[in-house]
Order: structure tokens, then sequence, then C-alpha cells
């Protein structure tokens, strides 16, 4: 099997917000030659096209974001400039926007992944709706299956009021009865 990393595909040495584990390919958005096909469709189409069989494929999915300080905390969208950055569990992320009022929950709906910002911290991540997607990506495409990188990220006690583990359950349930 080839374990593809579907993650980690962009963060602070780009030097603006992004959401690092996008599905697809942004065309506004991604048009330098260093990041226009970082993207899990374009890494998995990559490796298939040179020779991997699809039912070796696994694509790797992070239960962590990833962090920046905004340089202008009135320019939140994809893209916006930085000061720093660094990363975050879910787990983190979700107790947060839970304790912490004023947080907003945007969506990049070409990548297919959440982002969230307040004052200026952005965070980019992925959640239970963008796992559900990539798992059902996995199942389109016929790929043997999925990884994490790494469980201890996910909310393990049920503190975010989704019950335990409810990024591994999202993916368990994406594929359960699934066969290549």
């Amino acid at each position: 099997a080839v374990y593809m990393m579907g993650y980690n595909l962009r963060g602070i040495w780009n030097h603006y917000t992004d959401v690092h584990s996008m599905l697809y390919r942004r065309p506004k958005l991604d048009i330098t030659s260093n990041v226009a096909h970082m993207n899990v469709n374009e890494g998995a189409i990559f490796w298939v096209d040179y020779g991997c069989p699809r039912d070796k494929l696994v694509v790797g999915m992070t239960f962590h974001g990833k962090s920046y300080e905004l340089s202008d905390a009135g320019n939140h969208e994809l893209h916006a400039p930085i000061e720093s950055g660094t990363t975050i569990t879910y787990l983190e992320l979700c107790k947060r926007m839970l304790e912490e009022p004023g947080w907003t929950e945007d969506y990049d709906d070409v990548g297919l992944c959440p982002f969230t910002y307040r004052g200026t911290e952005w965070i980019g991540y992925e959640d239970p709706n963008s796992l559900a997607i990539k798992t059902a990506y996995i199942r389109d495409m016929g790929f043997l299956g999925a990884m994490n990188w790494q469980i201890g990220h996910d909310d393990y006690q049920g503190e975010c009021r989704q019950g335990t583990f409810p990024l591994m359950k999202t993916i368990y349930n994406g594929l359960q009865n699934y066969t290549v």
C-alpha cells in the first residue's frame, strides 16, 4: 500500500492563511507553481497516473488544524497575510470555540474544508463534515482506505458535545462495509 499524506499541504511557509488539507484546487487561489497542484485530489491522481493501483492507495487525513496570527484583523479571507503560525489539535480548537465567544465559522467551498477566525487568530482545520466528504471521495475513487494523524488530536473524552472520537467515527462510518 501507498500511504499518501492529505494534509500539511499549506503552512506558515506560504506566508498567508489557508486550509492545509483541501480536497480540490481552488482556481482563483492556487495559481503559483509551488501550490497549484498541492491538494488531495491531484496528489492522489498523480500516484495513480504513475502506476499506483487505486486499490493500493490510502489517503491520509488529520485531526489538527493550522492556526495563524493575521497581519490585519480586518482581513480574514483565505490567503490573508500572516505574522506567525502554529498547529492546533481538533480537541483544543473545538473546546476553544465552545468556551470563547466571538468565533466566526466559514468554509472553503472549493477545497471543502472549514476555517474559523476571531480577532487576529485564523484557523483552518478538518471537522466531521469535511472528513465525511473525504471518505465519500475515497469510496468514489476506489482507493484502498484512509489513515489519520493522530487519534490523540480527536475529542477522545467527548468534551465538545459531539460524543467521543467524532472525527475517527466519521471516517469509520464513511468507510464501514466498503470493499475495493
